[in-house]
């Protein structure tokens, strides 16, 4: 599914059921937040990230839930590529 095409039950039940750890805390759907305990808003933010990233590639190292990818594409992001060294089943993705 791509980003925004789920629903706020269907982003809910996604987060109940994933076996993975929830190290960010992010909008995975409107007014559904993963459980994480570092906000992406607030690295975002401390970092200076744009809240205009429109036409721009991103390259997002060390990704974990892929909350920092989420949000450069949600801030129009052209293209946005997401790389850890941490696999799939630990951080889901």
């Amino acid at each position: 599914r791509m980003l925004g095409t789920a629903s706020a039950s269907e982003a809910a039940e996604f987060i109940a059921s994933a076996g993975f750890v929830w190290h960010q805390r992010f909008e995975l759907a409107p007014g559904v937040w993963t459980p994480g305990v570092s906000s992406v808003d607030f690295l975002l933010d401390t970092a200076g990230v744009p809240a205009d990233l429109s036409g721009l590639s991103v390259l997002d190292v060390g990704t974990t839930n892929g909350g920092c990818a989420f949000e450069a594409e949600r801030r129009g992001a052209r293209r946005v590529v997401a790389a850890d060294i941490a696999t799939q089943e630990l951080y889901g993705f």
